[in-house]
């Protein structure tokens, strides 16, 4: 019998690419959680990242303020926190602006901004755009699956699943694109905030054409999950979003 000596962050990249139950997908996120899933050596990416964190996070709130805030709150209801979390960063990978379709804890929720920003590829781009969400127990999840279905059905080209048809998973939509899709552009801001609000765009009209089963959830009501209801419950949905 052979044996191999790894490394956690190597066992951690290895399972990654492999993830495709709940049991995997928890494994990662207590991996994440617990300094297990990183090298513990400074690389060059490391050094550049930190010297460059405040430019990109700066230059990411800008796309996600003012006016396409302003959109996502008319068109979903309210902005959690008011703002983009960096909770989500440091956990699940992505840095968005999101709201609840749902008074039952995050059982349904949309959320908007930059995807995957931790991929284990360094040659892999971040995408962004705007995700809907439904968790495996929630009691519409039929009815918003079926919803789904025809969304990508009909649009195959604008809309990109997530584990619809698998169980007990996560599943979603995305409106998304690659980040390298805008780096050829000019105003490289300006283009992703037009995303952004055409992302918007698209969500409420699939939402009437398809008939998703969600009614908006008040300031009031949000803040009142969030505070009473542990973040983690949106943990097992960060591995299938970012290998998806």
């Amino acid at each position: 019998m052979n044996f191999y000596q790894l490394r956690w962050h190597q066992f951690y990249a290895h399972l990654q690419q492999h993830a495709t139950d709940i049991l995997a997908q928890e494994i990662l996120i207590f991996m994440r959680k617990n300094g297990m899933s990183t090298i513990n050596q400074f690389s060059s990416v490391d050094l550049l990242t930190m010297v460059n964190f405040n430019k990109t996070l700066n230059l990411m709130e800008s796309t996600l303020s003012e006016e396409v805030q302003e959109k996502f709150k008319l068109a979903f209801g309210g902005v959690i926190k008011g703002a983009a979390s960096r909770t989500q960063w440091k956990w699940y990978e992505r840095y968005i602006i999101y709201t609840h379709l749902s008074s039952s804890t995050w059982d349904f929720w949309c959320g908007l901004g930059y995807f995957n920003l931790n991929p284990s590829n360094v040659t892999d781009y971040p995408y962004l755009g705007i995700l809907l969400h439904v968790s495996p127990g929630f009691r519409e999840r039929p009815k918003i699956i079926e919803s789904m279905q025809k969304v990508i059905n009909d649009k195959p080209n604008i809309w990109t699943h997530v584990n619809l048809k698998v169980l007990p998973a996560w599943s979603g939509i995305f409106y998304r694109k690659s980040l390298q899709e805008f780096l050829s552009q000019e105003n490289q801001l300006s283009a992703i905030k037009n995303f952004f609000l055409e992302s918007i765009h698209e969500l409420k009209n699939i939402r009437t054409e398809f008939n998703f089963p969600w009614k908006g959830v008040s300031i009031e009501e949000a803040t009142k999950i969030e505070n009473e209801e542990d973040i983690d419950n949106l943990s097992s949905s960060s591995c299938e979003l970012n290998h998806s």
